[in-house]
């Protein structure tokens, strides 16, 4: 069974959901079949087509992954001429718009967010001009198979007669179908122009207005009859009224020379309510059939929003910059590739290089030779996992020696890709010296110190605390069941009770317990464990320390 059908097509399926669910109410007696692709729609109307529907409407959006709409109504006219075009779109370029017409046959076009009501109207008259259109052609099948009948009665007259009848029906057709386009065209244009999400204006070849279309009007605050001829000065910002008039004569006079010359600018408007407004305006030469030029057609873009992020970025990233060398620490930032775009002066002090001494491309020297090739491997890690802290000794150029801090963080896009890291290096000289001193204070003492970060499971030893378990400290940290293998069979119970309740309710404890060394040997240590806890009183972390009673 055959079935009258509209179909439409988004990459947005919020849009198709509603245009369907409008569409169903106020034409009931119609399928509404969506799309979200061009490709997918193309499929879909030869498969409907096959079916023995017929599609009067089609209704597509212009920005879309793939074909966009202009392309896909252009295709779509080529093969289904009959079928009526309507765009549907917030961002379609005068380009776009102009392609679409000329080579798609575009019926109206309709800006986003849409009326529901201009919606129903648009559809209405598109259905009754299919209808009109397809009647007319059962009419003139009518009249050609009356005419077949007539030219069987009288085959030498009724050729004759219809022989002339045709030419004229041709000639007629031929002008009449001329006209129609003519005035179509010009209305489509009209429509076009008038639902326009941006502003667009028509010159003649000295550079006078001749035309405005009401988004114009709104974003200069002007009205018809100010912004004609030469009147659109008055909207122009005094600070950029000269240079802009000059810009636009030159245009004009480059082009009537016969030079391919490109027209954007972008300047500031004062309009009438006192506002400043940041606009972008783009034209380009109109010609005649002949080629001949007429004069120039162009559009104007509201663009203050954009200008004042703008504005609001580069006063963030002064501040960004006075932050930056006003901290005690050194702050940088690399491209992609990991070359130094930039480094404040406390990195400087650090390394004592500078961007003249080779700093962009040779930071890694920097790195004290002991430690390069390890700091190296580090950071190539940092593209997989978007994060670096690390400890790493600096070279300063008169030889002293710095222990540092680095931590890094990959820098990317909306889209995800990667655009360069950003960091931060901070002198811990003196605490490691305190470490030193607290690690020899631990040996003399047999007191081991450690620590478990709940969050990341990691868990960190003293030196001592590996020698009074018979470990080397250069090797990594044991386990946690590993660890409690060291642990005497008759002291594990009371351990793990205590480790337990430490981290469910953040009780200390301390008790003594037996440490099986690798030889087999036993030595008796006193354990003490504390809870770390977080703004909301959940424990994150557990710390403690071993004594050797033995």
């Amino acid at each position: 069974m055959s079935h009258t059908t509209i179909l439409c097509v988004d990459d947005e399926r919020n849009v198709l959901l509603t245009l369907r669910t409008q569409l169903l109410r106020h034409f009931p007696d119609y399928r509404v079949e969506i799309a979200e692709s061009g490709d997918e729609v193309l499929e879909l109307v030869d498969e409907l087509l096959a079916k023995g529907s017929q599609i009067p409407l089609i209704i597509a959006d212009q920005i879309m992954p793939g074909m966009k709409g202009d392309e896909l109504l252009i295709e779509l006219h080529a093969r289904h001429p009959q079928m009526l075009k309507v765009m549907l779109t917030g961002q379609a370029k005068v380009e776009d718009l102009g392609n679409i017409v000329n080579r798609g046959n575009l019926y109206r076009f309709i800006a986003k967010p849409w009326s529901e009501i201009d919606l129903q109207l648009t559809v209405t008259e598109a259905l009754r001009r299919y209808q009109q259109e397809k009647q007319l052609a059962q009419q003139q099948l009518a009249l050609e198979q009356a005419n077949q009948e007539l030219a069987a009665l009288n085959a030498d007259l009724a050729q004759q007669v219809q022989e002339r009848t045709q030419r004229l029906e041709q000639e007629i057709q031929h002008r009449q179908q001329k006209e129609d386009d003519l005035r179509l065209s010009e209305e489509r244009y009209r429509l076009l122009s008038e639902v326009s999400p941006v502003g667009i204006f028509r010159s003649n070849f000295q550079g006078g207005c001749t035309y405005a279309n009401a988004k114009t009007l709104e974003i200069t605050e002007l009205s018809l009859a100010e912004i004609l001829g030469d009147g659109w000065h008055l909207h122009l910002h005094p600070e950029d009224r000269d240079w802009l008039c000059v810009a636009w004569t030159e245009f004009i006079e480059q082009v009537n020379l016969g030079y391919a010359v490109d027209y954007q600018v972008e300047y500031r408007a004062l309009c009438a309510s006192g506002r400043v407004k940041w606009i972008v305006a783009q034209a380009v030469l109109e010609q005649n059939a002949a080629g001949e030029l007429v004069g120039f057609i162009g559009s104007i873009v509201d663009i203050t929003d954009r200008k004042l992020a703008e504005l609001a970025l580069r006063d963030s990233e002064q501040r960004y910059a006075t932050l930056a060398e006003a901290l005690p620490v050194g702050i940088f930032r690399k491209n992609p590739t990991g070359v130094m775009i930039y480094a404040n002066d406390r990195l400087g002090e650090m390394t004592g290089l500078s961007y003249t001494d080779g700093w962009t491309e040779g930071w890694l020297k920097a790195i004290h030779p002991d430690w390069r090739d390890r700091f190296l491997a580090d950071w190539q890690q940092l593209h997989k996992i978007d994060r670096l802290a690390v400890e790493t000794c600096l070279l300063h150029t008169d030889g002293t020696i710095f222990w540092v801090y680095c931590q890094a963080l990959a820098e990317r896009d909306a889209a995800g890709n990667l655009v360069g890291y950003v960091g931060t290096v901070t002198d811990i000289t003196q605490l490691k010296q305190v470490e030193a001193s607290l690690t020899e204070a631990q040996r003399l003492a047999h007191i081991g110190s450690w620590s478990f970060d709940l969050q990341t499971q990691e868990i960190t030893w003293s030196e001592e605390l590996y020698r009074m378990f018979g470990l080397d400290p250069n090797q990594p940290v044991p386990a946690y069941a590993d660890y409690l293998q060291k642990i005497h069979p008759d002291d594990r119970p009371t351990l793990l009770r205590c480790v337990e309740q430490a981290i469910l309710h953040g009780t200390p404890y301390k008790f003594d317990y037996q440490a099986i060394l690798p030889d087999g040997s036993i030595r008796y240590h006193e354990g003490r464990g504390e809870a770390v806890r977080d703004a909301h009183g959940q424990v994150v972390k557990l710390y403690g320390t071993g004594l050797d009673i033995t």
